[in-house]
């Protein structure tokens, strides 16, 4: 869920496209010390939006608590936020544009030929998460 206070939006303005969010405070997450990339649906196309803000944490509550601060827009998962959303905490940006469903990253080192038992072992991952069905 990407989500802001409506104190942010009511000082900031309410961007109209997630290209518009280059123009905000991003409040951003970081993944083993690197930024978490923004991706959206626009025009049928998943594009990499480039944000930039003034907070970023490994910590999902303190990107909460940021947001529910009015400091910025944040992207976090939808139960970190439900509540917050239903109760109009936090307002939900763009939600029909943002990846939904089960999200499965595999991190290993960069070769350029994968081990036979990364590969068995991803072909595994992929097969097993595509049987997931999510309501």
């Amino acid at each position: 869920m990407l989500c802001t206070a409506p104190s942010y939006l009511k000082t900031y303005g309410m961007p109209a496209t997630p290209v518009d969010l280059i123009q905000h405070n991003c409040l951003r997450y970081l993944f083993n010390g690197q930024r978490l990339s923004w991706e959206f649906l626009i025009d049928g196309v998943w594009q990499t939006v480039r944000v930039s803000g003034s907070f970023n944490s490994d910590n999902g509550g303190a990107l909460k608590n940021a947001a529910l601060a009015g400091l910025g827009i944040t992207r976090l998962l939808g139960f970190q936020v439900r509540e917050e959303i239903k109760t109009q905490q936090l307002i939900a940006l763009f939600p029909e544009q943002l990846p939904s469903g089960l999200i499965v990253q595999a991190v290993f080192t960069h070769q350029r030929h994968l081990s036979p038992r990364v590969q068995v072992f991803l072909e595994f991952l992929t097969k097993y998460c595509a049987s997931f069905q999510l309501a």
